[in-house]
This record gives structure tokens, sequence and C-alpha cells, in this order.
């Protein structure tokens, strides 16, 4: 006895041949890239993986070749069931419902607010229908889980009436991820079923985050359709209305035209110019695509706005050292911000992967939105003031330090860096050096912008400095650099 499961995405489909009373999957895969020339047929069978092109195919021809394999698997004749992920349900399915031709109705009457999930989400129960015609079959809505959701949540500030005439309202999406990813993280985390608080995300070629308190929705990123909230692989994520009639206008088309871009040529894939496979995407990047990278850095930063917040993790002090490492190696954080060489040796040994590489000046203005000054020489106003002496001869020592190391060679910087921070490895090191270089000060000023940047990013974690009125005038000083920078001149 077993169920098969099918989820028809709008780029993808995904199935599995589930056993109900254990769990078990005899095969399961994906149908992926459908509609281009590099779709396939992915699955797993008895631990093996498996593969076949489909060059072309779109979801009715993808799930035929599905249900060609597993009749060549044997797996049809114990089949007592099936069941469909549907993407948009409206206000009116708040759990699974059979399928009968009233529900078919309502899912098409859907297909506005969900145009590029509700189509394919039908073909699929049409030719699940026509293969098997005895077999019951339900749909499982993604809009279900988000009806918990209070009138303050799912409520837009627009004219009243379009809520009650076309159904105006912010319904939600991936509840079936978001309702499974809630329970295993209360699970792992031993959290109270009935007294907690998470932030979840779905990130796939569509993308978005929820906030669940005991088990319960109460707001979503997505929309009226699959189209609001983060970027996406071909969504733009939210984005000002008034770009649908501008555009529209510009560019002598329709509304329509514009919204369907929107759609299926943003997100990822609008701004690299490349694909909206995130793999893809990163390949481009590391080979220096530069609106590749682009889109990389604007998908984190989006979500990062979404979602995650200072407050959402726990910080720990690993050290700039073998500590570091040590603490990545034994699962002790889940996520790393650290110097050199520490990082080089993480992704040399593929222990991280790098989502925002300060160590360059590019990227630095990516992160920051400007200059980061990232070591500086600080200390009370009074002893600046009490020490003016003292103060001179530290900036000196620090300005000649930055002179030499624009001048030092492989073995005069491995001479003089203490033995702990080689790690072990010179090469490493000074490779690890060498892509830093470019982001050391050459004369120890501090830029004009980097004290505005450092204030900002503060603000954004620090509630002691938040909404304050600073003259940051009165937070630093050059005078000392400019006088070191001209005796080292």
């Amino acid at each position: 006895m077993s169920v098969l499961v099918l989820n028809c995405g709008s780029s993808s489909l995904k199935f599995a041949v589930i056993d109900p009373r254990t769990a078990a999957q005899p095969v399961s895969g994906i149908a992926q890239r459908l509609g281009s020339p590099e779709a396939s047929l992915d699955w797993k069978n008895g631990g093996e993986k498996h593969s076949r092109a489909l060059p072309g195919a779109h979801h009715d021809e993808a799930l035929r070749a599905v249900v060609d394999l597993l009749r060549d698997l044997g797996l049809l004749d114990g089949l007592v069931g099936i069941g469909h992920r549907v993407v948009h349900g409206g206000d009116e399915f708040a759990s699974s419902v059979p399928i009968t031709p009233e529900v078919i109705a309502k899912v098409e009457a859907c297909i506005p607010l969900g145009p590029l999930h509700n189509p394919p989400n039908l073909v699929g129960i049409r030719v699940a229908q026509e293969v098997f015609p005895g077999l019951p079959q339900v749909a499982v809505f993604d809009t279900a889980f988000h009806q918990t959701m209070p009138p303050v949540a799912y409520t837009y500030p627009v004219p009243y009436e379009w809520r009650e005439r076309f159904g105006v309202r912010l319904y939600g999406f991936h509840g079936t991820s978001h309702r499974f990813v809630a329970r295993q993280a209360l699970a792992q985390a031993g959290l109270p079923a009935d007294d907690h608080a998470l932030v979840t995300a779905h990130l796939g070629n569509g993308c978005s985050c929820a906030a669940v308190r005991n088990g319960r929705s109460l707001d979503t990123t997505m929309g009226l359709t699959p189209l609001e909230g983060v970027m996406m692989g071909t969504r733009s994520g939210s984005v000002d209305p008034a770009i649908i009639g501008h555009v529209a206008s510009a560019n002598g088309g329709s509304e329509r035209e514009v919204i369907d871009a929107l759609n299926k040529k943003s997100g990822l894939l609008g701004v690299s110019g490349i694909s909206n496979d995130l793999r893809a995407v990163e390949e481009a990047a590391a080979q220096g695509h530069e609106r590749a990278r682009l889109a990389i850095d604007l998908f984190c930063y989006v979500l990062a706005k979404a979602g995650l917040k200072a407050s959402d993790v726990s910080f720990i002090g690993v050290g700039a050292s073998s500590g570091a490492i040590a603490a990545v190696k034994s699962g002790q954080v889940d996520a790393i911000a650290n110097l050199d060489p520490v990082i080089t040796m993480l992704q040399r040994d593929n222990l991280i992967k790098v989502v925002a590489d300060t160590r360059t000046l590019k990227d630095t203005q990516s992160v920051y939105g400007g200059p980061m000054p990232a070591a500086c020489l600080y200390t009370p106003v009074k002893f600046v003031q009490d020490n003016p002496g003292t103060t001179q001869a530290l900036a000196n020592a620090m300005v000649r330090a930055l002179r030499w190391l624009q001048k030092a060679g492989p073995s005069d910087i491995v001479k003089t860096v203490p033995d702990s921070y080689l790690l072990g490895d010179r090469a490493l090191y000074l490779a690890a050096w060498e892509r830093v270089r470019e982001a050391i000060s050459p004369d120890g000023l501090m830029p004009e912008a980097g004290p505005a940047t450092a204030l900002r990013m503060l603000q954004t974690f620090e509630d002691s400095l938040k909404g304050k009125p600073i003259d940051l005038g009165k937070t630093y000083t050059n005078n000392f650099a400019r006088k070191a920078a001209a005796k080292y001149a």
C-alpha cells in the first residue's frame, strides 16, 4: 500500500511514492528546469541516483514520464491514492480536501491569483485523473495553513470594498512547507508546542518567510498572489506598484505584460540575465559576472530585511585562529563572521560558503553601503586630551606599519606574523593576505564616509544608539593620522 505525492511547481515537478505505514519512500525525484532544453527527470531508487533528459518537456510530459518510471519499477499496482500540492485556494479552503469537479472549478477560479502555479497544479490533477481514474485524489493547499492569520495581518490598506468584491487580501503560500518546518524546528530545538514563536523560511524558485506562533501562522511575506514578498527565481517580490503603470506607459505595452515580466522575467533571472537557478547564477558569479554577483547579493539582502534580525540568533565568541575553525568543525556555530586566514582555510576545506566577502572593497561597499572602518585606534576623549604625545606615538606606529605592509614581501610578512595566526600553513596565510591587501589603508586616514557607515550599522542592533542624534565630527579625528602620514611619506 502506497501513496503517490505530486508537487507541480512553476518550473518543476517533484514526486514521491510513500508508504503511509512506515514513511518509506521506494522512489522519489524531480523533473526540473521544465520548458527548457536542459529539462531532466532525476530520481532516487534503492539508494541509487538516476537521471534522464527531458529536453523541452512541460508538466504534462514530465508527469507521464514519471508514470512510465513507476510502471517500470512495478509501483503502480500498489497505489491507493494520490496527493496534490495546490498553491492557491483563496479563502475557500482551510484544510486538505478530496478532489471533486467542484474543487477543480474553485482551483480554476483562483488562477488569476496564482497564475504561475494553479495551471500546472491543474495539469497534474487532470493527467493523474486520466491515468488513474479509479484512485482517490486529495488537494493539499498552500494557502490553508495561513488561514489562521488575523485580519490585521491579511488586510491590505486599500479601499475595503476591494476585499469584499474582488477578494483582495493577503493569502500567503508555501503553507505545507512552513507548517512542516515549524514542527521540525520545535522537535529539534526542544521548544514547547504551545509556547513558541518562530520565523520560518521557504527558499526555492519561489521564496517566502512566515511568522508562526504556537503552530499557527500569524503573518507571511507572500500576499494576494505568490508575486509579493522577497526576491525569487523569476519573481520580483515586493516592488513599488507604480512600476507597473510606469513601465507599461514608457514601453508602449500593457500592464498585464509588465505583471507577466514581474512574474516570469524578474528575480534572479531578471537581475543576473543568466538564469533563475541559483546554482547557475553562483557559477557565473564565481567567474566574475558582475550582474550575477549583484543578483546573489540582492537576494541575500532582501531576505535579511524580510526576516532575520540580530535578536533571532545567539552570538558566540570563537576567536580568530584555531578556536574558530574548531567551532565550525564541531557544529558549535551555524554561521561565522571572522578574519583571515580562518575564512580562507574554512573555504579551502569546503566547510563554509561565503555569502558576504568583506575582505574585498567591492563587497564591503555592497554589504555596508559605504566604506567600513574595521580596525581603528580608539580611546576615551579625555585620554587624548591628557596624553596627546602618547596618542601621536600610537598613530605613528600604526601608520608606519601600514606603510611597511604596502612594500613588504611574502617572506617579510611570514617572519613577522605570530605562529598562532599562520594556523600551520604559511602558504595559506600568504594567499589570504593577498586577498585582503587591497582593503588595508595605505595612510591610516579614516575615509570621509566611514564613520557614517559605521554608525548606520551600529544603529541596526544597538538599542542605545537607535534614533539618537550623534555629531560624528566629535567621534573621530584624522589629525593624528595626517601628521603620521606626513612623517612617513
